[in-house]
């Protein structure tokens, strides 16, 4: 079970999964990793306090890492031969693990614990989804959450600039020409003051508008 657990990574929280594995009476080490800062790391503390309560033989070691270099430092313990036996992905960092050989597919446990996987969101669950060498399914992870995007505008520009507001069925030509319209200088210093439009630079913000 230790050697099984050692390449397992999941995108849940654990009580939701790992309660369906039978462990053995000996005691265990489950050693899980997270970016949880100070604000997450009290629920996530509660989370491992009830599962090992469920699970008297298992002792979970919670092992944030709230450094900027998250994913070099799992891969470090990967080569190293002492990676964290679960630890929480998303899905800009996953195909380095999936290329690297490191996760375990967990379809096999699945089916043999018959957990339904029509309780996640297809598209969110695709995400780890793969073709193994033989050309059979694998899946690497299940989600813990995700993100929704949304596109929201500020009425208090559109009022003041006498735009009409965006409809349900604007285009890509239409939110361009809109964002043109809206950046402006607005004291006259030859620099936009007002910027028609802004998103964060991370891959999981912009990948959509492409």
């Amino acid at each position: 079970m230790r050697r099984l657990l050692r390449r397992l990574a999941l995108l849940l929280s654990l009580p939701i999964l790992l309660p369906t594995f039978s462990f053995a009476q000996d005691r265990i080490v489950l050693r899980i990793s997270n970016w949880a800062d100070y604000r997450e790391l009290a629920p996530e503390e509660e989370i491992v306090k009830e599962f090992m309560r469920l699970h008297p033989n298992v002792e979970v070691q919670l092992e944030p890492i709230t450094t900027p270099d998250y994913q070099q430092k799992i891969l470090t313990g990967v080569v190293s031969g002492s990676p964290p036996d679960v630890f929480l992905l998303d899905s800009g960092i996953m195909p380095a693990f999936i290329n690297k050989g490191v996760l375990l597919n967990l379809l096999p446990i699945i089916r043999r614990q018959q957990i339904d996987l029509n309780q996640y969101l297809p598209n969110v669950l695709a995400i780890a989804l793969r073709k193994d060498e033989s050309g059979d399914s694998a899946l690497y992870a299940l989600p813990k959450d995700f993100t929704p995007l949304v596109m929201y505008y500020n009425k208090k520009v559109f009022n003041r600039e006498h735009l009409p507001y965006p409809k349900g069925d604007w285009t890509w030509d239409e939110y361009l020409a809109l964002s043109k319209q809206l950046t402006r200088d607005l004291d006259g210093d030859g620099k936009p003051d007002q910027f028609g439009t802004i998103f964060v630079n991370f891959s999981y913000y912009w990948i959509p508008f492409v």
